[in-house]
């Protein structure tokens, strides 16, 4: 039994149980690239490995 003061919290953190953490980086990925309206020229794959990798995803979505 966890014995709790007045007005204490206990705040979960769920994220990684509700969604896997390759899904959840693919939805942003996703918004990302429906963003700046380039989702048909960048590949979510490729971004996904990039990241797996340790690289920076944003230097390889090179802009004018």
């Amino acid at each position: 039994m966890i014995n709790l003061h007045p007005g204490s919290l206990i705040i979960l953190d769920l994220d990684d149980t509700l969604y896997s953490e390759r899904e959840y980086e693919r939805s942003g990925f996703r918004a990302i690239l429906d963003t700046l309206d380039v989702s048909h020229t960048v590949a979510i794959d490729e971004l996904l490995e990039l990241s797996k990798q340790g690289q920076d995803v944003f230097e390889h979505l090179a802009f004018d």
